[in-house]
C-alpha cells in the first residue's frame, strides 16, 4: 500500500481522488469512503461489472450520487484536476458532469441496498445500528 497525499491545496475529497487518480496504473480506481462500514464486497464486485473502458460507475440514491462509492476511470483525471482550478469542490458537480460526459454510468440504489451507504463516523454508531437497524 503507498499513501497518497491530497493534490494541494487540499479541498476536501476531490483532492484525494485527484491525486490518486494522477497515480493509478489500472483504468480504474474504486473510491470508497471509509465511514461506510456496512458495504459489503459483493456490492462492490456488482459495481465494478458495470464499468467500460474510459467509463466508471457510481451508485445514485433518489436524486443525489454517492461520489465515494464509486469506480472513476482513468480517464476522469482531467476533470478533477480542472475542478480544482475553480472555487467549487462539489463532488456532485464533477459527478454529473462526468456523467452528462458519458466517463460515468449511475446505477440506482436499490430500497435494500440503501443501508450499505449509511455513513457512520464512530464505532458506538455502528453498533447501535446494527443492533437496532
Amino acid at each position: 500500500m503507498q499513501f497518497i497525499a491530497d493534490i494541494p491545496p487540499s479541498c476536501g475529497p476531490l483532492s484525494g481522488i485527484a491525486a490518486s487518480l494522477a497515480k493509478i496504473h489500472t483504468a480504474h480506481l474504486l473510491a470508497l469512503a471509509i465511514d461506510m462500514p456496512l458495504m459489503t464486497e459483493n456490492y462492490l464486485h456488482s459495481i465494478c461489472g458495470a464499468i467500460e473502458p474510459g467509463r466508471g460507475v457510481v451508485a445514485k440514491i433518489d436524486n443525489r450520487a454517492e461520489p465515494l462509492a464509486a469506480v472513476y476511470p482513468r480517464e476522469a483525471d482531467v476533470d478533477f484536476r480542472t475542478a480544482l482550478t475553480g472555487s467549487d469542490f462539489s463532488l456532485q458537480n464533477v459527478v454529473h458532469h462526468l456523467v452528462a460526459s458519458g466517463k460515468l454510468l449511475e446505477i440506482s440504489v436499490t430500497e435494500q441496498d440503501r443501508r450499505l451507504f449509511r455513513n457512520v463516523n464512530n464505532v458506538s454508531h455502528v453498533d447501535a445500528w446494527i443492533v437496532g437497524g
